[in-house]
């Protein structure tokens, strides 16, 4: 895979690691942070040198989350209700990416989430 988006239990070198789903949701993670962030922050961990990425996620480096509606994107105003919605995905993006693999979430409750998440957003 693309080092940055590679969970750190990826990249480990050991051969009793075995690949789950929690791999891929953590990539996923770091996908939709860069769809809320790429205008502001650039690319997921553009600023570290490739080869670097797997010792910084290792340690718990993650992009940062800060989400002030009022700088984030300059000549836009947010409602309430897409602030509700960004911090509610951000907490999302959070766990999804959490250092243990068990504590991510599943795809199913990402689907769930989503899934109710519209359902809200058109009421």
């Amino acid at each position: 895979g693309t080092p940055v988006y590679m969970a750190p239990e990826a990249s480990l070198k050991d051969p009793t690691s075995k690949y789950t789903d929690s791999i891929d949701v953590y990539s996923f993670a770091l996908i939709l942070w860069e769809t809320i962030f790429v205008k502001k922050h650039g690319r997921v961990f553009s600023e570290i040198e490739w080869y670097d990425i797997h010792n910084v996620v290792s340690r718990g480096t993650r992009p940062s989350t800060a989400f002030d509606p009022v700088s984030h994107q300059s000549g836009y105003t947010y409602s309430e209700k897409e602030i509700q919605l960004t911090l509610a995905i951000l907490e999302l993006i959070e766990s999804a990416w959490d250092a243990d693999p068990d504590q991510r979430p599943n795809f199913e409750s990402l689907w769930d989430f989503f899934s109710t998440l519209q359902s809200e957003w058109r009421e």
